[in-house]
């Protein structure tokens, strides 16, 4: 006797819908979203640029917060309004801590990012053992009116988060660049030295809050001067017959010449710190055993074109 029709068409029915379950599966979209930094003090974005970065969030630094012998605060200027899917960042040195009250500080930041029009909020701070307690009574205030707050983290807090602290935010972005000493001339790479970040993959798997990661598209070059870095430049290093290559980053200089507006002198050394796809992509790899994350923030949109957005969505799909 064989089965009733009703049941034959549950089972047909049952069938399609594990074809297709299986189907979506192996055919699903990214789902880690593709975001950009914005760390300029003008914010005049190309509508072009936008278009083929194509951002699920673009975070904007909103104000840069400093301190020499009183606060000195730099607000972005706006030639043009945010798009709807941007996120105020606030970059606070970490000597602002260590002179100023926190009440002045929250009410200067929510005069800025008003929280009726953003509900995201992004603090990069460097905090240290002496103004943890500070840093953190300030992240809590902001909370209350930014309950998607982010914080950045380095390295170091990660593996040593029972000593340093965790943040109350919701989420934190792993800042996976500039690991090293600046002023260190033996460093080789002050952007990106995988041998360095291999020395802190220690407690991502017991880490308490959420990550999410940052990764460099950019470069500099460092101006090695009587052993001593004598200042950091923007841009790269052209063909230029006053400058003898020494090695793979390094340029000496044989005759002195302007780069740009900079004076550089006879037997300065410049050594360029960059970011290859293939070190990226290296790190990346390194990364996702290791993390589980919902979103990778590049730094920065205006690199991003010049690095390769096939080169950037590649690294997005690791984590995929």
């Amino acid at each position: 006797m064989g089965w009733p029709k009703k049941n034959i068409i549950l089972l047909v029915v049952l069938i399609l819908l594990i074809f297709l379950f299986i189907t979506a599966s192996f055919n699903k979209k990214n789902t880690v979203k593709l975001s950009y930094y914005h760390w300029k003090n003008t914010y005049d974005v190309n509508a072009e640029l936008l278009q083929q970065a194509k951002p699920d969030q673009l975070y904007v630094k909103f104000l840069d917060m400093g301190y020499s012998d009183k606060l000195e605060v730099i607000s972005t200027v706006f030639k043009q309004q945010p798009k709807s899917n941007t996120v105020p960042v606030i970059y606070i040195d970490n000597r602002v801590f260590k002179n100023e009250d926190i009440e002045p500080l929250v009410t200067l930041i929510k005069k800025k990012v008003n929280q009726t029009v953003y509900s995201s909020l992004q603090i990069d701070c460097d905090w240290s053992l002496s103004t943890q307690k500070k840093y953190f009574k300030l992240l809590r205030k902001l909370r209350m009116d930014y309950p998607n707050l982010s914080a950045t983290i380095r390295l170091h807090q990660v593996k040593y988060f029972k000593k340093t602290g965790v943040p109350p935010v919701k989420t934190g972005v792993l800042m996976y660049y500039n690991m090293s000493d600046i002023q260190d001339i033996t460093t080789k790479n002050y952007i990106l030295d995988l041998d360095i970040a291999k020395k802190y993959h220690v407690n991502f798997d017991k880490y308490p809050l959420p990550l999410n990661l940052a990764l460099p598209l950019y470069q500099q070059i460092r101006v090695i001067r009587q052993n001593k870095v004598a200042m950091i430049l923007t841009g790269s290093i052209t063909d230029n017959a006053k400058l003898e290559k020494i090695s793979a980053n390094e340029y000496k200089v044989k005759q002195a010449h302007y780069h740009q507006s900079t004076y550089l002198y006879k037997d300065d050394v410049l050594r360029v710190d960059q970011v290859s796809k293939q070190k990226l992509q290296k790190a990346a790899q390194t990364l996702e055993p290791l993390m589980q994350i919902n979103e990778i923030i590049f730094y920065e949109l205006s690199h991003a074109k010049d690095f390769g957005y096939e080169n950037i969505e590649n690294i997005r799909s690791i984590f995929n």
